[in-house]
């Protein structure tokens, strides 16, 4: 009898969670409409007691609010509090605008080094703007030795997102190798295609 009720407390409790996220996500739904529509402050409203309560997509949203000084004072420390909470949890555009605020400046002491950190995770996680930016950090020696042949690698998983800055810059990137480079990028595409990222 003693398993039997455990496991109903258990199926509630499931339950319940599944019914609170999907409240959640509704409430999301309902702040992006009112973002988008320019009611911000709705927007804000609604994000601020879910991200509170640790909803990363509400975290992330509420530090773009943050970021940008809509309807709150702009304060880009403040963003970053809430995207990392939202990291944290593993929601890869969190870790994206992380490594954008970064790699920008903006705000802040511009830092390619963490930049590349946070990218690196957000592109690993298939985040197609992050993987760019991961081409463009190793092609251009931003806070790494650069090196074209990983950068190709990272532009062409990009492109093949459909991330069409990453497309461009493949092209002309494969332009300027000879025969012997071509075939080392595209050996390093290979190796970070079939470890899943992880040695990329």
């Amino acid at each position: 009898m003693m398993n039997i009720s455990i496991r109903l407390c258990a199926l509630s409790m499931v339950f319940l969670l599944t019914s609170c996220n999907k409240l959640a996500e509704l409430q999301n739904d309902r702040a992006i409409a009112a973002y988008s529509a320019g009611d911000h402050a709705t927007a804000i409203d609604i994000w601020e007691p879910l991200a509170q309560q640790g909803n990363a997509r509400a975290q992330n949203n509420l530090g773009v609010m943050y970021s940008e000084g809509q309807v709150v004072d702009r304060n880009v420390e403040t963003a970053l509090e809430w995207f990392r909470l939202a990291a944290d949890q593993g929601f890869v555009l969190a870790m994206a605008n992380i490594a954008d605020t970064y790699f920008r400046g903006d705000g802040i002491a511009q830092d390619y080094v963490l930049a590349e950190q946070w990218y690196r995770m957000a592109a690993k996680g298939g985040d197609s703007e992050a993987q760019y930016f991961m081409g463009r950090i190793f092609v251009e020696g931003l806070g790494v030795t650069a090196d074209p042949l990983q950068g190709y690698a990272w532009y062409a998983i990009a492109a093949d997102s459909g991330e069409e800055r990453a497309i461009r810059a493949r092209e002309e990137l494969e332009s300027q190798f000879d025969t012997s480079q071509r075939a080392q990028a595209d050996k390093r595409l290979a190796q970070c295609l079939a470890t899943a990222l992880k040695e990329c």
